[in-house]
């Protein structure tokens, strides 16, 4: 089907998969982890004997999570690691180790104070008790685990030449696999065909990011003009398996050796997003298993440890502490007492019993269960609490941590998206001073500037629509849904659809844009020849898009406004220019977004 090995050549240290002895392993050793540039490989239909791997990796039902499977595995603990690895873990607490050493202590003959055996029993509940716990937790990560494992995917069959199902788990580095719309990607893979006549794909990565607005894939310019991408031949060199979700970078050799073709992000699905729109596509896997991108940037399973024990051990430490310096104080007193009674202190007339008689012993161990009782009980409750809930119930992971959420003070968010839900609202726009927020406010005459600014929110962005009922674009009042993974760019192109001026099809050579009057009852197509589009990026802060409209050549630009005013030419009206900053600083004080 494929093979892929990794081989010395990108200036960032990766864990690197190489081949050593015909098996294919990973490495975290730092000598293998080289500083100078790394080449990742994978072969797709490289060799001609290979006889149907993925019939042998379904009747082998691998297992093992081996480097190059699409195997995952969460858990945090096996049969053999369970124990000592949960124990050393417990031991954490600073009151299991106080209880320990006062086991060990009690078999001290000399100093015991109560049955060894009985010494034994408090901390060994509390250890059992939070073992069981800890089972559980792990339990429903291996259930988890093993549903993503067996679910059901296509992938392509050399000796029958046709797409077979078969277990996520038992997918490859370098097969070709098929996802249906609506499927979720089971690896990273590399986009060889669409069922899209524009040769595009549509994701749904709210799985990844949390974005809602879904995102375009293209397939590289070097399988366009294939019928059967699946039966192709090539290299493919890029990064060896990393964390960076939103960067790719690669080159693809074909079997003929004569030409090179760059690949990046936009030709990369990741695992774990979902395919929408379109019927099908076909790719190839490029990362499996724990190597994707995905499971790579998320954390490792770690034993989470609340604020409140920490309080606690810190407690329990300057008890031993106190404790400690007490015994050594009382220990010096005996010595002294000794010294001065020896074997007579049973005739001292003040001791009217003996001191060693009815000892009883209180360990203050019971804590711990009760804070993991009151926990099992809180994480029940949020469960089932109404108010914790949009669009599914909330769920609780794990109950260790559950008293932190009370102990919240600030909220720090890394983007506006995150709180307004990228749910942008036009308001307002300032065009040669004068400014609009309703289409009915234009001038009635056909205006230059305004056509050109509306142009300019319609075409210089990334968006894309999708057509639900294409038979119907002829019509004057059709109207596409516009998507695309910026906001700004959504709510732009729909503002410029309501003022008159609406992209109608796009393609990566063309823009169709209609232009409607204002009663809505004449139309205009107008097709833009894209000649280059320079997308935004935080270096320039600003978006460009150049195209022809019959033979006159149009640049047109958004951006901050920062970005904007160095550019402006001097002929420009100064009262006009002076007119739109102070409206801008207008829209800034009123809170708006603007651009």
């Amino acid at each position: 089907m494929g093979g892929f090995f990794a081989v010395p050549s990108f200036s960032k240290s990766y864990n690197v998969a190489q081949q050593q002895n015909g098996q294919t392993i990973v490495t975290n050793d730092p000598q293998h982890v080289r500083k100078e540039r790394e080449t990742y490989k994978v072969y797709c239909n490289a060799s001609s004997d290979v006889e149907s791997s993925t019939w042998v990796a379904i009747k082998n039902r691998r297992k093992k999570s081996k480097p190059g499977t699409n195997r995952i595995k969460t858990t945090r603990y096996n049969v053999i690691t369970f124990l000592p690895k949960n124990l050393f873990e417990q031991f954490h607490r600073v009151a299991n180790v106080y209880f320990a050493i006062l086991i060990g202590l009690n078999w001290i003959p000399i100093i015991n104070a109560i049955s060894k055996m009985v010494a034994f029993i408090p901390l060994t509940v509390i250890l059992t008790i939070t073992a069981v716990k800890d089972l559980v937790e792990d339990l429903k990560r291996w259930r988890s685990d093993s549903y993503i494992n067996k679910q059901i995917a296509e992938v392509y069959d050399k000796a029958s030449k046709s797409f077979i199902e078969c277990k996520w788990e038992d997918l490859n580095v370098g097969h070709v696999v098929r996802v249906r719309t609506d499927q979720v990607v089971p690896a990273d893979i590399l986009l060889l065909a669409s069922s899209s006549c524009e040769s595009t794909c549509y994701l749904d990565t709210a799985a990844i990011d949390g974005e809602t607005n879904l995102k375009q894939k293209s397939i590289p310019s070097c399988f366009l003009n294939y019928t059967k991408s699946e039966e192709a031949s090539f290299e493919l060199q890029c990064d060896p398996p990393n964390d960076d979700i939103y960067h790719f970078c690669g080159r693809i050799i074909l079997s003929s050796g004569s030409h090179v073709y760059p690949c990046d992000n936009n030709n990369i699905l990741l695992r774990g997003c979902v395919l929408r729109i379109t019927e099908y596509v076909d790719g190839l896997i490029v990362y499996a298993g724990n190597e994707t991108k995905v499971i790579k940037s998320s954390r490792h399973t770690i034993s989470k440890h609340a604020l409140i024990e920490r309080y606690i051990n810190r407690d329990v430490f300057f008890s031993s502490i106190i404790l400690t310096a007490l015994c050594l104080i009382c220990a010096g007193l005996a010595i002294n007492w000794d010294l001065s009674y020896g074997s007579q202190w049973m005739f001292v007339p003040f001791l009217e019993y003996n001191p060693f008689d009815g000892v009883a012993v209180m360990v203050p161990i019971a804590l711990y269960v009760s804070l993991d009782v009151v926990r099992v009980l809180q994480m029940y409750t949020i469960g089932r609490d109404k108010h914790l809930k949009y669009e599914h119930p909330i769920s609780c992971r794990t109950f260790t941590i559950n008293e932190d959420l009370g102990q919240i003070g600030y909220i720090f968010s890394d983007k506006t998206g995150t709180l307004t839900q990228n749910k942008l609202v036009f308001k307002a726009m300032s065009i040669g001073g004068l400014q609009y927020s309703v289409r009915s406010e234009l001038p009635t005459e056909n205006s230059t500037i305004v056509q050109h600014f509306l142009t300019v929110l319609a075409i210089c962005n990334t968006s894309f629509m999708v057509h639900d009922h294409q038979e119907l674009m002829h019509r004057i009042d059709y109207q596409p849904k516009y998507e695309g993974d910026n906001a700004d760019d959504l709510v732009l192109c729909q503002t410029a659809s309501d003022f008159g001026v609406r992209m109608i099809s796009r393609s990566a050579q063309n823009i169709l844009v209609r232009h409607i009057n204002s009663t809505n009852t004449e139309k205009e197509d107008v097709e833009y020849e894209i000649l280059c589009l320079l997308p935004f990026d935080s270096t320039r802060k600003r978006m460009s898009i150049i195209v022809r409209r019959n033979d006159q050549i149009f640049l047109f630009i958004k951006g901050a406004e920062t970005s904007i005013w160095p550019h402006l030419s001097s002929l420009n009206d100064v009262h006009m220019k002076a007119t739109i900053e102070q409206n801008s600083l207008s829209f800034a004080e009123q809170g708006y977004r603007s651009l």
